[in-house]
């Protein structure tokens, strides 16, 4: 079983990370296994990085550093990823949401949810995607990805396609929303949903053949959408803010290996 967050860092309870960070499921998880406490990311960005740990292959060594789909990366593209080293193995490959940016649709024996369910709820005001009608400027100029977050309950959505509402994401597909309890889940609510259904079924089966999984949970990448009680169990005047280093980005490399024009 492999699964994957996107964007999550050590506030985890486990980790002694944040103060008020209430996570005591993860911390259950980590409880019962081994804890890494000095790992680090590759590149403090998504796609590379999870290019490079499904791949094995440094970023140095692939020049990956931007967001370049994993199949059309002109080294990555002739690697073998982990999960196709299982399949070639003799395991059923079974996944569903963000693993890799774009879809191997070879590696996998089946997929879950479709890719375009990986990010959001979005807002989509009628005629295109944008951020939560709550949001403030300048943060709402920033994008219905990186510049939203909020209650769901700010808007209701009906589920009608090219009406005004929440949408799924990339694949616009419509989101229906009443109120906290009247509504569709959301896409790590189905992706977790569609890993618990093939656990119990594999469970249940009498084939000996091993399985390896792999559940790539989007939060807490933005955009930040959530239903009322998440965002009522923490007061907004009540959040304790991290302590911002100065010049804490200039001991990184980022920027000096990013070529944009890759």
């Amino acid at each position: 079983m492999f699964i994957i967050c996107d964007d999550l860092n050590d506030y985890q309870g486990v980790f002694g990370g944040h103060p008020q960070a209430k996570t005591p499921n993860i911390d259950k998880l980590a409880a019962s296994g081994v804890q890494f406490l000095n790992a680090a990311s590759n590149v403090p960005v998504c796609s590379p990085s999870r290019n490079s740990s499904i791949t094995g292959v440094y970023p140095h060594d692939s020049k990956d550093y931007g967001w370049t789909d994993l199949k059309n990366q002109p080294v990555l593209k002739n690697n073998k990823t982990l999960i196709r080293y299982f399949k070639e193995n003799g395991y059923k490959t079974l996944g569903t949401g963000k693993i890799t940016h774009g879809s191997i649709v070879e590696d996998w024996n089946e997929w879950g949810m479709p890719l375009g369910h990986n990010y959001g709820p979005i807002y989509f005001d009628g005629k295109k995607n944008t951020s939560n009608p709550s949001v403030p400027a300048p943060f709402n100029s920033i994008g219905g990805i990186d510049g939203s977050f909020g209650r769901l309950s700010v808007a209701k959505s009906e589920g009608i396609k090219g009406g005004k509402g929440w949408i799924y994401g990339w694949d616009n597909k419509p989101m229906r929303y009443i109120n906290d309890d009247d509504r569709d889940l959301m896409q790590d609510e189905l992706h977790a949903q569609w890993a618990v259904k093939r656990i119990k079924e594999l469970e249940t089966c009498s084939e000996n053949q091993p399985f390896f999984m792999g559940i790539g949970f989007v939060r807490p990448h933005t955009p930040l959408h959530a239903p009322d009680k998440y965002f009522d169990m923490f007061p907004l005047n009540e959040i304790q803010l991290e302590k911002w280093m100065v010049d804490d980005e200039k001991d990184t490399f980022y920027l000096v290996n990013n070529d944009p024009n890759e």
